[in-house]
This record gives structure tokens, C-alpha cells and sequence, in this order.
């Protein structure tokens, strides 16, 4: 089987648009926010907690660094922060970015159906509680003003 060139090669090639565009202009799409938009498909929702999980520790250990560079928090810690950092940064969110993407991906390689939403919401909650948890265990509970606790 002998290959044939797209072009000749002694003229030269053309471009041509893929797509073009449609004459008259769309009407705008409701663009409004809801939070129902998360359970519309499971990926969203693995996303959607990955990156909040993401914000809140990042806010979390700007707090510490401002905190320690100004003395104006004394923080006893169960575990030393930069480990507890570690931990949150790479354990915390990342695990929900991967259910994210093999809820994209996974139903498309395997060609099975979409696993809905809802059975998905238990498990992306208790993760998050179950970080929150494990951030304040990092911490001593004096700190939070639960001297019964501790």
C-alpha cells in the first residue's frame, strides 16, 4: 500500500476553516450558578469539593505562616505542622481530583453507564468531614477552648 501525500508538494497548501461559525448569534443561556449544577453529573461534584478542600487548606496554612512569622498565635500542635501540611496537601484534595477525573474518564473507557450522582454525595461528604476531623486532631483541643475534651 503506497502512501499518498495530503498536498502536492510542489503547490502550496490551502487552510481552510474546520468550522464556521453560525451567521446569526446565539441566544444567551441562563447562566446562573446552583448548587444543583454539582449533582448533575459525578465528576462535578468530585471536582467542585477537590478544589474547595484545596482553598481551605490553602487558607489554613497561610493562616499558620502569618501566625508564626508575627508571634501572635501560639498554636500547641499534636503533630508538627509541616508534616500535618504534607499531609493535607497531598492526601487531602488530590484524592478527590482522581475520583473527579476516573468519574469522566471511567465510564467512557469501560462503556458502562454513568454511576449517579447521589451515591456518590455520602462518600465526597464523609471525606470532607473526615479531613476537617483529621486537620483538628493536628491541633491541640486547648487551643479551640475544649479544656474538657483534653
Amino acid at each position: 500500500m503506497e502512501l499518498k501525500p495530503l498536498h502536492s508538494p510542489t503547490e502550496p497548501s490551502v487552510l481552510r476553516p474546520i468550522r464556521i461559525a453560525p451567521k446569526k448569534p446565539l441566544p444567551p443561556a441562563n447562566m446562573t450558578w446552583r448548587c444543583s449544577w454539582l449533582l448533575a453529573a459525578p465528576h462535578r461534584l468530585a471536582f467542585f469539593s477537590g478544589a474547595v478542600m484545596m482553598a481551605t487548606i490553602a487558607l489554613w496554612w497561610t493562616t499558620i505562616l502569618l501566625a508564626r512569622s508575627t508571634n501572635s498565635m501560639q498554636v500547641v500542635w499534636m503533630m508538627n505542622p509541616s508534616t500535618a501540611h504534607a499531609l493535607l496537601m497531598s492526601l487531602g484534595f488530590m484524592p478527590l481530583f482522581f475520583v473527579g477525573f476516573l468519574f469522566t474518564a471511567g465510564p467512557k473507557w469501560l462503556n458502562v453507564p454513568e454511576l449517579p450522582t447521589r451515591a456518590l454525595l455520602p462518600l465526597v461528604v464523609l471525606t470532607l468531614l473526615g479531613w476537617v476531623v483529621c486537620l483538628l486532631a493536628c491541633i491541640h483541643l486547648k487551643n479551640l477552648g475544649l479544656q474538657a475534651c483534653s
